[in-house]
């Protein structure tokens, strides 16, 4: 059978009085609970009539089937997350009806967020290293007042760093205090793939490499900094020179600098 109403109803619950007439009989009646955004059942809703001490809870469909007075009755419905409703069964002008539901929105402070990133960030050591060395940091609070549109934004303040176009559509790094070659990148600790570039190879005349375009083959490094999704980025810390990086970070290929990206997706591991 097809419902004859849909119900949204955005009210918390009040209560409605009730006919002091003569009550008749009780009429059946067929609920389904829905969800107004998603039209999706809501499952684990509590259904009951006012005149009925009895409570149901909607299975998986959201559907159920209740006992209600055609006058002077009430249908309450609550579920954790949602408005209650409160529907007088004179609305009630079919056996079968739908009432969705509408969700309360949560807020997540953003405060509790950067907290526990300020923690992570405690952990792995930046804060320590902000204290003591001379790379160009930025915190978390430092990130949201920026609001870079892409990742190379993050650093034109930074002192002693050029930008330039990349062939990926994007921006290359380089540090004015090491050779004209891109800084090896860190995500989290964990080393982002690092290949020297590679340039075309003079062949003999005549031949030519099937796969290779008519500019140069580009290494993983010169894809350009904003290949690193700014939205994920937490926190960053960046050294011009190898001397300038802490260990771990201070190895073999880091005498181009390196940049170390501390992302939101550390707070969940």
């Amino acid at each position: 059978m097809r419902p004859a109403h849909v119900f949204f109803f955005l009210t918390p619950f009040t209560a409605l009085s009730a006919s002091a007439q003569t009550l008749p009989a009780p009429h059946p009646l067929t609920v389904q609970i829905i969800d107004s955004a998603t039209r999706e059942p809501v499952v684990g809703a509590e259904i009951s009539a006012l005149r009925s001490s009895a409570t149901k809870v909607t299975p998986r469909n959201g559907v159920l089937h209740l006992e209600v007075l055609p006058n002077g009755d009430t249908i309450r419905v609550r579920r954790l997350g949602y408005r209650p409703v409160a529907i007088a069964s004179e609305q009630l002008g079919n056996p079968y009806v739908v009432i969705g539901l509408v969700a309360i929105p949560r807020t997540l402070s953003n405060v509790t967020v950067e907290a526990r990133m300020g923690a992570v960030l405690s952990d792995v050591g930046f804060f320590e290293r902000r204290r003591r060395l001379s790379g160009f940091f930025v915190d978390p609070s430092q990130m949201v007042q920026m609001h870079p549109s892409r990742t190379s934004d993050i650093f034109e303040r930074a002192p002693g760093t050029h930008l330039s176009a990349a062939a990926s559509g994007g921006r290359n790094i380089r540090f004015a205090r090491a050779a004209n070659c891109a800084p090896i990148v860190y995500i989290d600790g964990v080393l982002l793939i690092n290949e020297p570039p590679v340039n075309r190879v003079e062949l003999r005349s005549g031949a030519r490499r099937t796969n290779e375009s008519a500019s140069d083959i580009l290494g993983q490094q010169d894809q350009g900094i904003d290949e690193v999704g700014v939205r994920q980025i937490a926190a960053v810390e960046a050294y011009p020179t190898a001397t300038q990086a802490p260990p771990p970070y201070n190895t073999t290929g880091s005498n181009c600098g390196v940049i170390l990206f501390w992302t939101w997706n550390s707070v969940n591991r």
